[in-house]
């Protein structure tokens, strides 16, 4: 579950799930992150910590064919690093 952008999940609910709340970190200055930006946060994390299981480092986009892969940290393509 992902609460609103302006007041959160409701304090009810988190107090009865708080086993099961995560937090994302953010600057003190930000009134909050976009709720798009908070699933994709978590979706990576989740996936990061599954060391990327069962994912290719290549994307499959263009008939099969990768169009990105990762090289020494950083995805690559046909023409250079991503900018």
């Amino acid at each position: 579950m992902f609460g609103t952008e302006s007041t959160g999940i409701p304090k009810k609910i988190l107090a009865s799930h708080i086993e099961k709340c995560l937090r994302i970190p953010m600057v003190s200055k930000m009134r909050s992150i976009n709720l798009a930006n908070s699933v994709c946060v978590i979706g990576y994390e989740v996936m990061r910590q599954l060391n990327w299981k069962d994912l290719s480092i290549y994307e499959g986009w263009k008939k099969g064919k990768g169009l990105f892969i990762k090289r020494n940290g950083f995805w690559t393509s046909q023409t250079g690093i991503i900018k």
